[in-house]
């Protein structure tokens, strides 16, 4: 028998994501700082948000089957990764344009050796959502004493 999974649909607490997000980006814009590991993070950290919140609103409330999750998966973090390099990009253009120095905290160059990362990100947000997707649904298996493995069901 299979499990079944239902999306929750936003609320108040997805809304109180978004403005805590909103808020860390603003922060993290105004230091003067151009690590490029702080701003990796960040722009997944979005992408996800983003990606999810996408998929909350418009599918809140259905069931999908465990093979099905595990089915789209791969494609789900394809686009988070994808989009994680993009955002990433978007922030770094975002904090040089706030900031407005000689000098920017994030060279062109640095902006397109990242956007060169795409295709490597989307495969590795793919496996990773993947990962995460399998390890959640498995399910525990159970020993009889006789030494009988069952499931769980």
């Amino acid at each position: 028998m299979s499990m079944m999974f239902t999306i929750p649909p936003t609320n108040y607490k997805t809304r109180l994501i978004i403005i805590v997000t909103g808020i860390t980006v603003l922060l993290w814009s105004g230091l003067e700082d151009n690590n490029a590991v702080a701003v990796s993070l960040l722009g997944w950290v979005v992408a996800t948000l983003s990606v999810v919140i996408f998929i909350m609103s418009n599918m809140g409330g259905q069931h999908f089957t465990q093979t099905s999750l595990l089915k789209i998966s791969p494609l789900i973090g394809a686009i988070i990764g994808a989009a994680a390099t993009l955002v990433t990009v978007l922030l770094m253009l975002f904090k040089n344009v706030r900031h407005a120095h000689v000098f920017p905290d994030y060279p062109p160059q640095m902006m397109l050796d990242t956007l060169t990362r795409l295709p490597f990100w989307a495969v590795s947000g793919s496996f990773l959502l993947f990962g995460i997707i399998l390890f959640w649904t498995m399910r525990p298996i159970e020993s009889d004493d006789k030494g009988d493995i069952k499931s769980t069901d």
